[in-house]
């Protein structure tokens, strides 16, 4: 009869490790977001559903001010699907009229895999203030 209330104590126990260290419980980083911080998107994107935030080598230079913020790409795969975003990222489409600021340089599985890592992000991201409005 006392095992029962042991029994639960450590499930209990290793439930709340788990939730409090996900990465000890075996979760591990999908492969799309190591692509994304390899390739240097953490410098203007943002994920903030995930937690990513701009990298600390994030500078802007003077040309820059003028220029729209890079959107927060929580809600990627709300927009676009996974081909259109290859595309996208080689310069081949324009979005608003516009080509990506910096063409895609990793290898075509490294395209793939980040693209339809990123059609999966589908939380609407949150509205943000402009600075200095």
């Amino acid at each position: 009869m006392s095992i029962r209330p042991q029994l639960i104590i450590s499930l209990s126990l290793v439930l709340a490790a788990s939730l409090a260290a996900p990465g000890l419980a075996g979760a591990e980083e999908p492969e799309g977001l190591k692509i994304f911080k390899a390739q240097h998107c953490d410098e203007c994107h943002t994920i903030n559903s995930l937690g990513v935030k701009l990298s600390a080598s994030e500078k802007k230079d003077e040309k820059d001010k003028d220029e729209k913020e890079p959107p927060d790409l929580s809600g990627a795969g709300l927009e676009h699907d996974a081909a259109w975003m290859r595309k996208y990222l080689k310069k081949s489409v324009k979005k608003e009229g516009k080509e990506h600021r910096k063409r895609f340089k990793g290898s075509k599985s490294e395209l793939e895999t980040i693209t339809t890592w990123l059609e999966t992000l589908k939380t609407k991201p949150e509205k943000s203030e402009k600075k200095g409005k």
